[in-house]
C-alpha cells in the first residue's frame, strides 16, 4: 500500500508523540502517585530505573553504530584520495 509522504510523516509524528507522552508519564509522573493508587497504576508502567536504562542503552548502541560507520566512511574516503594522488 502506498501512502503519500505527508501521511507517513504525520503518522510517524503521532507515534513519536504518543511514546513521548507515555515515557514522560512513566518517568516523571509515576514517582508522584499516591501509594494507595500505585497497585492499579504500576502494571502499566515499568519502574523508573528500567524506564531510564532502556533508552540509555538504545541510545548508546545507536551512537556507537553511527560513529563506527562514520569512521569507516572517512577511512574509505581518505584511502581513495590517497590512492588518487
Amino acid at each position: 500500500m502506498w501512502w503519500p509522504e505527508h501521511w507517513r510523516g504525520q503518522c510517524q509524528l503521532g507515534v513519536v508523540a504518543l511514546v513521548l507522552v507515555y515515557y514522560t508519564l512513566c518517568v516523571i509522573g509515576l514517582p508522584f502517585v499516591e501509594p494507595a493508587y500505585r497497585p492499579w497504576i504500576e502494571p502499566w508502567f515499568p519502574s523508573p530505573s528500567t524506564a531510564l536504562a532502556w533508552p540509555a542503552l538504545i541510545g548508546t548502541v545507536v551512537a556507537v553504530t553511527l560513529w563506527g560507520r562514520a569512521y569507516q566512511l572517512v577511512r574509505q574516503d581518505r584511502r581513495a584520495t590517497d590512492c588518487g594522488r
